[in-house]
């Protein structure tokens, strides 16, 4: 990662060049979109996200650390698009193996021949995950049903779930 390259970033706000911009975010556009996108939408980000995330494993007191044991955590649906570059399958898919052993439900979709943001995300939000309200919440059940309604008519009949627990 580029702003990992000068540790002062970890106090700034970082820009993408347009080609760091391309590889991570607008992998699956045209280069002209990728531009208007970039030139739109492209804003510097916190360095010190990335360092934290960067030495996760060597502070204990990290604040990167998720209670995946959470019982208020609520439904979680992770999303994952076949040509993402920034949160590719593989670190998706260790993401829900270690979500699953949490009570609620967890699932996890993978989204053929897309990335998994859109152009709001693009800006910034760099989460492949979609929180909804806790269990004890009466309308959770619904919210699920409402995202992968929303899901499915972004990816069409291409998207496929890929594994459910609870």
């Amino acid at each position: 990662m580029p702003v990992l390259g000068n540790p002062a970033n970890r106090g700034r706000a970082v820009a993408l060049t347009f080609d760091q911009f391309r590889y991570g975010w607008a992998n699956a556009l045209t280069e002209e979109d990728a531009k208007q996108l970039h030139e739109t939408f492209h804003v510097p980000g916190p360095g010190a996200p990335v360092f934290q995330a960067a030495t996760a494993n060597l502070n204990p007191w990290t604040e990167a650390k998720v209670d995946t044991m959470n019982p208020g955590r609520g439904p979680l649906l992770i999303i994952s698009g076949e040509k993402d570059h920034t949160m590719p399958w593989a670190i998706v898919n260790a993401s829900f193996k270690k979500q699953r052993s949490n009570p609620d439900v967890t699932e996890i979709v993978k989204i053929p021949n897309r990335v998994t943001r859109s152009r709001s995300t693009a800006a910034g939000a760099r989460s492949p995950t979609r929180r909804l309200p806790s269990s004890g919440d009466s309308s959770s059940e619904l919210n699920l049903a409402a995202c992968k309604r929303t899901l499915g008519e972004k990816a069409g009949e291409g998207r496929s779930v890929v594994r459910r627990d609870r």
